[in-house]
């Protein structure tokens, strides 16, 4: 597995602009004298030596999510937010099934974010962040009520999670996400967040 979790991170390299020389910080990045773990930027690992953390946020790493992070059985945060990254996000990230914590926001990703594919494999999920991505879309389902904390661009996504209204014709700071995962699993989040500052009214 250390094998094959080098060679996945070898290619985020190669595919993302690391070696172009685009990334802000690239310290030790595929050093043929240093293990990975602990000692390539961004890359913490288990004292069993498993990649567990990828924190790359802000490195202005470029390109399309690789299918190869789907080979960190042991990964538990995945943290891409604010670079320039393009494209759908791959489905085949459910098979992280020990992820927590995954955040891809500020973004240019596209396409149908994979919610089925993503919440059937990564039953740890907590926390999700893919906000500011004004081309990605998809369907929110009630499998991922019992997250913690879930960040979007509401107008994008299906249902689309507007603000309740009242009977006395108020809006009030419930969604109607919140509202459906109350009475379906009798949950929500504890934090979902609409990346606009005021909801479209239920008509």
């Amino acid at each position: 597995p250390r094998f094959i979790e080098r060679y996945a991170l070898s290619v985020l390299y190669l595919s993302n602009g690391g070696c172009a020389e685009e990334w802000i910080d690239s310290t030790n990045w595929m050093s043929p004298s240093l293990d990975h773990c602990d000692n390539w930027f961004g890359v913490k690992c288990t004292l069993q030596g498993r990649v567990e953390e990828i924190i790359l946020k802000q490195n202005f790493v470029s390109g399309k999510v690789p299918i190869e992070l789907s080979q960190f059985g042991e990964l538990r945060a995945l943290d891409l937010s604010g670079n320039a990254m393009t494209g759908e996000v791959p489905g085949d990230l459910g098979g992280l099934y020990k992820l927590f914590s995954l955040q891809l926001q500020n973004n240019m990703l596209t396409g149908e974010f994979p919610f089925d594919e993503l919440r059937e494999g990564a039953i740890a999920l907590d926390t999700l962040w893919i906000q500011e991505n004004g081309g990605l879309s998809g369907e929110i389902t009630e499998a991922y009520c019992t997250l913690s904390s879930i960040t979007l661009d509401c107008a994008n996504f299906e249902p689309q999670p507007t603000y309740v209204v009242d009977d006395t014709g108020v809006e009030t700071t419930t969604t109607t996400f919140e509202q459906n995962c109350d009475t379906a699993v009798g949950t929500h989040p504890r934090e979902y967040t609409c990346n606009f500052g005021t909801g479209v009214k239920i008509t």
